[in-house]
């Protein structure tokens, strides 16, 4: 049989075509789609991105809410949801949608339920854009404090991101980073907050301060030592040898102990509401300890003095109380000189002020009744009582002072 070249050659080259337009249709729609994905790219890097900042967070313990504030930022993104996790002992999940979701530039306070999370430690938001696209995580390490107060109508605790992050042991705190004490020690790191967590009872000294510019935040507890009248032990509450720029503040109670607080060569500190009651002496500036301001202190029902200054001078004493010492309420000695003393109540001791070999020491405003002597002077002169409010006593042995009213 003769076979038909012809027709055969026909039907390879309908084949050909047919695979050439088949290979241009796919070259042609290789073009087509990388340029669709880079346009879609391109639409993503607008639509699928937003800025998020938590800005505030409050938790309130006892209701077991938490109460954020979330800024945004200036993008366009088109905003399906947020999705918010709360992470501690447990986590919950929580989506923002509608009207609560906040606009450009909008800030908006979101609340909580945190039962069974609690000590919550970390926040986790992500935005949620149309067609469930899920934007990129902010997550926030927290950790609480009860320093700050929240604003009208948001209770709780407060919570802040510091930059950088705190060092081990350490918490943040408004920007900043603090360190949580729950016993007695040595605090040596310069620069650094502390806060008392619970009171404390201590034998021999409590606290030894080691490094300069350190805040002690007492936040209104106790420390409590063993020290007996009459003992060989000198123990201190709070101590601090040849430092510069602490401050000792917020403690309702230091007391047995040797001296409730110590400061030796200690210049340019700061005390601030203290009770150091119940001690040998309540507090002692020693040993040129000078520039120091003492403001809001009590120190009552000392076995020695409530205050005493040794060679110690240009200290302001500001709003103190000083009652019911055996000894002195107040007791400057050996050239504690040009002090300042301004609202003294010194009543009921051995002596309200005493002035051994000491000058130019200025009261005003003040209250010194009751006492065996309510000024007693030594080897001293220049002392005086000034201007500024009134001030009462009853005797001043040996002091040539005036403008001294009688004890009412």
């Amino acid at each position: 049989m003769r076979i038909r070249k012809r027709g055969l050659s026909g039907i390879v080259v309908t084949v050909l075509l047919i695979l050439i337009v088949f290979a241009a249709i796919v070259i042609v729609w290789n073009v087509v789609r990388n340029t669709l994905s880079n346009s879609t790219e391109d639409i993503n890097v607008d639509i699928f991105s937003t800025e998020l900042r938590l800005s505030n967070i409050y938790v309130n313990y006892v209701s077991e809410d938490i109460f954020v504030s979330v800024e945004r930022g200036s993008d366009n993104a088109n905003l399906d949801s947020i999705k918010v996790i709360l992470a501690g002992e447990n986590s919950k999940e929580y989506t923002i949608s509608g009207e609560d979701i906040p606009k450009t530039l909008e800030k908006r306070n979101w609340r909580f339920d945190t039962v069974g999370i609690n000590p919550i430690n970390k926040i986790s938001v992500y935005p949620v854009f149309q067609k469930g696209k899920i934007g990129m995580e902010e997550r926030y390490d927290l950790k609480a404090s009860d320093e700050k107060n929240p604003p009208s109508g948001w209770e709780g605790a407060y919570f802040s991101v510091c930059t950088p992050a705190c060092a081990e042991g350490e918490t943040c705190l408004k920007g900043g980073c603090i360190i949580k004490l729950k016993n007695c020690g040595t605090l040596d790191k310069e620069g650094m907050t502390y806060f008392l967590e619970n009171d404390l009872t201590q034998t021999g000294t409590c606290f030894e301060i080691t490094g300069d510019n350190i805040i002690l935040d007492g936040k209104g507890r106790k420390i409590t030592g063993d020290y007996s009248p009459g003992s060989s032990q000198n123990s201190y509450g709070i101590s601090a040898n040849g430092r510069k720029g602490i401050t000792i503040k917020n403690f309702e109670g230091i007391s047995k102990f040797y001296y409730g607080i110590y400061l030796v060569s200690s210049s340019n500190n700061q005390l601030i509401n203290i009770t150091a009651n119940s001690n040998e002496a309540g507090i002692d500036l020693d040993s040129n300890s000078n520039n120091n301001q003492l403001t809001n202190i009590t120190a009552n029902s000392n076995s020695y003095d409530g205050i005493f200054l040794y060679s110690s001078s240009n200290n302001q004493l500001i709003n103190i109380t000083t009652n019911n010492n055996a000894e002195f309420g107040i007791n400057f000695e050996q050239n504690s000189n040009n002090n300042q003393l301004t609202n003294i109540t010194a009543n009921n001791n051995g002596a309200g002020i005493y002035f051994y070999s000491s000058s130019n020491n200025k009261l005003d405003d003040s209250n010194l009744c009751g006492n065996v002597n309510d000024v007693l002077c030594e080897g001293t002169s220049e002392n005086t009582f000034g201007s500024i409010g009134s001030n009462h006593c009853a005797n001043s042995e040996a002091c040539s002072l005036t403008n001294c009213l009688p004890c009412p």
